[in-house]
């Protein structure tokens, strides 16, 4: 991740928001976002375990994060119906 720098809560925010829009994963129906002092702190309900990862990368990669929380719930499809996985 990269370095803490001067840049605003709601610029990161905004800009961890653009980039998870670029990976598929619509706001903020599916993921909410949440920056506090540079730590970004994701929530929310996915579809997959690889959107999840997708999301996790993507923040990491915006400008003045300084560490990415997960706290989204996986939705998987099993056989028996849909549950629910949290990280």
């Amino acid at each position: 991740m990269k370095q803490r720098s001067q840049i605003p809560d709601r610029v990161i925010q905004q800009r961890v928001a653009q980039q998870l829009t670029r990976h598929g994963i619509r706001l903020p129906s599916e993921v909410h976002v949440e920056v506090r002092h540079g730590q970004v702190f994701l929530s929310g309900k996915i579809e997959f375990e690889m959107q999840r990862k997708a999301a996790i990368h993507a923040a990491t990669a915006v400008n003045g994060v300084s560490k990415v929380v997960d706290q989204m719930a996986v939705m998987r499809n099993t056989i028996g119906g849909w549950h629910t996985q949290h990280h």
